[in-house]
C-alpha cells in the first residue's frame, strides 16, 4: 500500500516528490541501509544537509552513496568547508546530485547508459555493459541494496557538480 507524499522546495532549489511505502511492508529506509553499509562520511553530509528526514520518510528515490575512502580522496579543507553550516545550501546540491526521485534496481539501470534526472535537477549517466554499472564516471561496488522506499548503491568517488 502506497500513499503520496510531496515535498517542499529546499533553500538550494531542490524538491523532492513521490510515494512512500507504507512502514509496514519493509522495516528499513534508505538512510537505515546506508547507515547499515557503514557509509559514515555521506550519512553525515545527508545530516548536514539537513536531507536526513527526506531519506527516512521519502521516496521512492535511488541513492548513489560514495564511501568513505570517496571522501578521504577529497582536499580535506573542501570537505570540511562544505560541512559548514553557512554551506548548507551547497551540500544539499551535492547531496542530492546523489539522488535519483524514483526506485532503480540494478537490472534497471544497467545495460545502455542513459541519462537521469538527479534530485537536484542536473544529468546523471548511469549504466554499463556486462553487469557493470557506472555513475557518471564512478563505480557501483556491489549490489544495490533494497529499501522500503528505494535502493542504495555504493559507489567508489564523489560526485561533484560540473
Amino acid at each position: 500500500m502506497h500513499r503520496r507524499q510531496f515535498f517542499t522546495t529546499f533553500a538550494a532549489g531542490v524538491a523532492f516528490s513521490g510515494a512512500a511505502c507504507s512502514r509496514m511492508e519493509r522495516s528499513e529506509n534508505v538512510l537505515d541501509v546506508a547507515r547499515g553499509a557503514g557509509l559514515r562520511q555521506f550519512i553525515a553530509a545527508v545530516e548536514a544537509a539537513g536531507l536526513a528526514s527526506m531519506l527516512e520518510t521519502g521516496g521512492p528515490v535511488t541513492v548513489f552513496a560514495p564511501n568513505n575512502d570517496a571522501f578521504a580522496a577529497l582536499e580535506p579543507d573542501f570537505v570540511d568547508n562544505l560541512m559548514l553550516p553557512e554551506n548548507q545550501i551547497p551540500l544539499r546540491r551535492l547531496v542530492a546530485g546523489h539522488i535519483l526521485p524514483a526506485a532503480y534496481d540494478a537490472g534497471a539501470l544497467s545495460g545502455a547508459t542513459s541519462d537521469y534526472v538527479t534530485a537536484a535537477g542536473t544529468q546523471l549517466a548511469v549504466g554499463g555493459p556486462g553487469g557493470a554499472l557506472n555513475v557518471a564516471g564512478a563505480r557501483v561496488i556491489g549490489p544495490g541494496l533494497p529499501a522500503d522506499n528505494g535502493f542504495v548503491f555504493t559507489i567508489n568517488r564523489v560526485l561533484l557538480p560540473g
